[in-house]
């Protein structure tokens, strides 16, 4: 489709979700809803939570974490 309709191949969704500021994306909350919840029976209300909650910015996260 064109321009804001179309909808991007696996693999570049992959690699923009690496470079992407998630912090500041408009759509943050939908996005990290979506892939918190894929696949699984226990929703996890992530309105509740905080962005640290689920994209923590600490330097000293063990490399398991990160």
């Amino acid at each position: 489709m064109d321009s804001y309709k179309r909808f991007p191949s696996d693999e570049e969704f992959f690699r923009e979700l690496l470079v992407k500021d998630i912090y500041n994306f408009r759509s943050r909350n939908y996005l990290l809803r979506k892939l918190t919840n894929k696949d699984t029976k226990e929703i996890v209300d992530i309105e509740a939570c905080t962005i640290e909650h689920i994209m923590p910015q600490n330097k000293n996260m063990s490399a398991q974490w990160i």
